[in-house]
């Protein structure tokens, strides 16, 4: 029955996922797209056949001429002459094409004449051969839970770009659609690797709790250090890229760091309702005392390496900007105000004091929790023992009781 009842949760909660998606798609979307169809837009994922002469100009610029058949789409199996056209200073580190590179074409009309030009390498196979290893051991190690772990992370990719992303692109209010791509996130990942239990049901309140707080830190902040959103020149094309209803950089700043920190903070919740729900079982006579003081021991450990990831994380993702931030800067005062390093220090804090405020709501609603249902479980307990005593009157001794207990 249980087996039943579980499988039921989970399938409503796949189907419920995937018409939240649908919808919200749909309204944000109505039946528009980002990509264009049209066949003279469209790259053409090409493989080269021959490689021949190369030019190249005295700065340093060169045209590499070659042959190559076209391997997919309506014009799959098709040769053309194509040219790879290589700028001394905008394609630093790009290689000469060789002779088997796959590669995308696009092609250029000129005075009533086809051209071809090489564009990008082909890097999905790449990514597809790594993505296959990472499933393949996620499966391996995880089993049944790693099964759920892909189909949890495909409906948080589809949250991300296919709703909150062109919500965004859209002019849609950020902050309405970054609580609730949030919200989905937490709810749907939990429900989906961790099931209806009480430690999933916990490590949501504590996800949402300690998501809502960055959040609150995130708009007060944004205020005090008077962000405009403005961090580097691509904000600018950004902001002005829907001129109907123009992007809210502050907004971007906030929906950035809640989601990014959602992930780093659903995982403390998990580990502390996760962790203290196996204390809890363990103890004979459980008490919230106990629980707390069992919590905030293990959320001392999770503390230093958690924010250390989530600073890394962010400096990792920008290390080009800020190393070229710091080189033109004249002094560390002037640096430090500058805004694009203030945001990157302030997600760092704010994720950090995210995931401090997550591990006392998840410790405290844990011993609540757990403590609530142990005693309704021996109460429970308590009645069906009492009822199995009066079924056996002559069960007088207490070896006898402890029997009928055990039976």
């Amino acid at each position: 029955m249980k087996i039943k009842k579980n499988t039921i949760i989970y399938i409503v909660t796949i189907f419920l996922s995937l018409l939240y998606l649908f919808i919200a798609n749909k309204i944000i979307m109505k039946e528009e797209t980002f990509f264009s169809d049209d066949d003279e837009s469209r790259m053409h994922l090409s493989e080269v056949l021959s490689v021949g002469e190369r030019e190249e100009t005295a700065y340093g610029d060169s045209t590499t001429y070659f042959k190559a058949r076209i391997i997919k789409g309506e014009l799959k199996g098709k040769e053309v002459e194509a040219q790879q056209i290589l700028d001394a200073y905008l394609s630093v580190n790009s290689r000469v094409l060789k002779q088997g590179d796959h590669i995308y074409l696009y092609r250029h009309d000129e005075e009533g004449k086809d051209i071809w030009y090489a564009d990008q390498y082909d890097r999905i196979s790449g990514l597809s051969v790594l993505a296959f290893l990472f499933v393949l051991f996620v499966l391996l190690f995880g089993r049944k839970k790693g099964v759920n772990t892909i189909v949890a992370l495909i409906f948080t990719c589809m949250a991300v770009f296919w709703v909150y992303i062109p919500a965004i692109l859209k002019g849609y209010n950020i902050y309405l659609w970054s609580i609730l791509t949030c919200v989905f996130i937490g709810i749907n990942t939990l429900l989906i690797v961790q099931g209806v239990t009480k430690k999933s049901f916990v490590a949501m309140i504590g996800t949402l709790s300690g998501t809502a707080i960055s959040g609150i830190l995130t708009i007060i902040m944004s205020k005090v250090l008077s962000l405009t959103g403005m961090l580097e020149e691509e904000s600018l094309y950004l902001h002005f890229l829907n001129e109907d209803k123009p992007i809210n950089l502050k907004a971007i700043i906030f929906g950035s760091i809640i989601v990014g920190a959602i992930g780093a903070i659903m995982d403390v919740a998990i580990d502390i309702a996760s962790s203290l729900n196996e204390v809890a079982k363990a103890m004979e006579r459980p008490s919230k005392e106990k629980i707390v003081r069992s919590g905030f021991e293990i959320g001392r450990d999770i503390i230093g390496t958690m924010s250390n990831t989530l600073v890394l994380a962010y400096i990792g993702s920008s290390l080009s900007c800020t190393l070229l931030t710091i080189t033109y800067s004249g002094t560390l005062t002037y640096l430090m105000n500058k805004e694009v390093i203030v945001v990157e220090i302030l997600q760092a804090l704010v994720g950090s004091l995210g995931i401090f405020a997550t591990i006392p709501l998840t410790t405290y609603i844990s011993a609540d929790f757990y403590i609530s249902h142990t005693k309704k479980k021996t109460k429970s307990n308590s009645k069906h023992f009492k009822e199995l005593l009066k079924e056996n009157p002559f069960a007088d001794s207490l070896d006898e009781k402890s029997d009928v207990w055990n039976s």
